[in-house]
């Protein structure tokens, strides 16, 4: 079989694998769980990517044991270089059947190398949230990305959280009811 490629868009909620061919072509997709390190560990973050490629990789056919050309993450909480080198090694120690080479990144800069190589700007508003701005020069910044017990604003927990506290300050007669 030829050289496989795979791909894993993560999040703080639900996780999806793509197994694509030379020329691009999806061959395979599975869905998962949340895939975001910092908030389930790196050891379920690492066996969630494993069970999901493994189980594209045997939908589009592929020997379990030859591994993918390479493996692209785009993973939320992901931004940190450490932690990302960390979660490579550990991918290549634990599970050298899966790929021959790893690129981890961003959830927003994964989103925004969909649609373009020349730069622009991501707002995500998920589970969590945060803004990613790439220039075409390749320069970057952002905000946001904090997780939810720093901030988050914008992010359907923050959403929530707002909702339950007006809430509380109903029952409490704290807030007007009109």
């Amino acid at each position: 079989m030829a050289s496989l490629f795979g791909g894993v868009e993560g999040g703080g909620t639900h996780s999806r694998a793509v197994v694509v061919s030379e020329d691009g072509r999806i061959l395979a997709e599975t869905e998962g769980p949340c895939t975001n390190h910092w908030l389930v560990g790196s050891e379920k973050c690492l066996e969630r990517i494993e069970r999901m490629v493994s189980e594209a990789k045997g939908k589009a056919g592929a020997d379990p044991h030859v591994p993918l050309r390479s493996l692209g993450l785009s993973l939320s909480g992901g931004d940190q270089k450490d932690a990302i080198g960390k979660l490579t090694e550990e991918l290549r120690r634990r599970f050298p059947h899966l790929s021959q080479s790893y690129y981890i990144t961003t959830d927003a800069v994964g989103a925004m190398a969909t649609a373009t190589d020349h730069g622009g700007i991501v707002l995500i508003s998920g589970t969590g949230s945060n803004c990613k701005l790439v220039n075409p020069d390749g320069s970057e910044t952002g905000c946001g990305g904090w997780g939810h017990m720093m901030g988050d604003e914008g992010s359907a927990y923050w959403i929530a959280h707002q909702a339950v506290k007006m809430v509380c300050r109903l029952i409490d007669s704290r807030l007007p009811c009109d």
